[in-house]
C-alpha cells in the first residue's frame, strides 16, 4: 500500500508543524521556499566577502557620474555619461518627426495675400456711405471712441455713479451698446473666401451681425437670418453719424486725452465734414 512521504520540517517554516502529513505538492512548495532562502543567504555572504569597489577620487573627477535613485533614496547603480545613448539617437528612435505640409497647403498659403489694416480715411468714407447703418439688420451703429469720451465727460462734470458707456473689449456688462451696436467694417464677400480687400467690398455692420455672419456669404446669411422689418413713420434716418460729431466736439475740447489712432480719426472726420459742407 502506498503512503505519502512526510516532509521533514525545519525551523525555517514553523507554520508546517500543524500539518505533519502534507501532500506532495505542499512538500515541493516547502522545498522551493527553503531553497530560495538558502540562495538569498549565499548571495548575502558573497556580497560580504566581495564588497563593491569604490572608485578612487581622481577617477570620480574624470568621469561624470549619473545616480539612479530608488524609492528609499538609495543609489542603485552608477554609470558614466558615456554609457548613455546620444540625444540625437534617442530623438531618431522615440520622437516622430514633424509632419511636413503638403504641396497644396504650401501653395495655398503662398497665394493667399496678407490682409492689411484698413486706413482710417477709408473707414470714414465707408461709414458715411452706408449712413452708419448695419447692412445686415439696418440698425444704427455707434462710434466706440465717442462713447469713451462721453463717459470721461460725465465723470469730469462730477457725476459719481458708475457708467456703462465704454469698455475696451465691448463687454456687455460694461458697454451694452457697443456689445450690440458697435460699428465695424465687414467684407461683403469674406476675405477668407477670396473677397477683395478693397472699398468696393467693404460695408457697415454692427458688432452682433459681424460675429454671426463670420465668413458666410451675405446672401446666404440674409436667407438664413432674415432681418426684422423696421417700420418708421417718417422713414429711415438720413443724418445719423454714429455719434461721431460728439467725438469731434469732445476731442477738440480735450485733445490730450486722445490716443494716436483717435487723433487720426479726429483729423479724418474733420476733413470729411469740411468736404461735406463744401459740396
Amino acid at each position: 500500500m502506498w503512503r505519502p512521504v512526510t516532509p521533514r520540517v525545519t525551523s525555517l517554516d514553523q507554520s508546517t508543524h500543524s500539518r505533519p502529513h502534507a501532500g506532495g505538492a505542499e512538500a515541493s512548495c516547502i522545498a522551493w521556499r527553503r531553497g530560495s532562502r538558502n540562495s538569498a543567504k549565499r548571495q548575502l555572504r558573497a556580497s560580504d566577502r566581495h564588497p563593491p569597489r569604490t572608485p578612487p577620487l581622481n577617477e570620480l573627477r574624470s568621469t561624470p557620474q549619473t545616480w539612479v535613485l530608488t524609492r528609499d533614496i538609495s543609489p542603485v547603480r552608477s554609470c558614466s555619461v558615456s554609457e548613455h545613448p546620444a540625444p540625437e539617437l534617442l530623438a531618431s528612435q522615440e520622437v516622430a518627426p514633424p509632419r511636413s505640409k503638403t504641396a497644396s497647403q504650401v501653395s495655398r498659403n503662398m497665394s493667399r495675400p496678407s490682409r492689411r489694416s484698413i486706413p482710417i480715411p477709408v473707414q470714414v468714407e465707408v461709414l458715411f456711405r452706408g449712413g452708419w447703418l448695419c447692412s445686415l439688420c439696418y440698425r444704427p451703429t455707434i462710434f466706440p471712441p465717442a462713447m469713451r469720451l462721453a463717459g470721461e465727460f460725465v465723470r469730469e462734470q462730477g457725476y459719481g455713479l458708475p457708467t456703462a458707456y465704454h469698455h475696451p473689449r465691448w463687454r456687455r456688462d460694461s458697454a451694452p451698446l457697443l456689445d450690440h451696436l458697435g460699428c465695424v467694417i465687414d467684407h461683403e464677400v469674406a476675405f477668407s473666401r477670396g473677397g477683395p480687400h478693397a472699398p468696393d467690398n467693404f460695408a457697415v455692420a454692427c458688432n452682433k451681425c459681424n460675429v454671426y455672419k463670420s465668413a458666410a456669404e451675405k446672401a446666404k446669411y440674409l436667407t438664413d437670418h432674415p432681418p426684422r422689418p423696421i417700420k418708421g413713420k417718417y422713414g429711415e434716418p438720413t443724418n445719423w453719424d454714429g455719434l461721431s460729431s460728439l467725438f469731434v466736439v469732445l476731442g477738440r475740447q480735450n485733445p490730450a486725452s486722445l490716443s494716436a489712432s483717435e487723433r487720426t480719426w479726429l483729423r479724418a472726420l474733420e476733413t470729411h465734414s469740411r468736404s461735406a459742407m463744401a459740396g
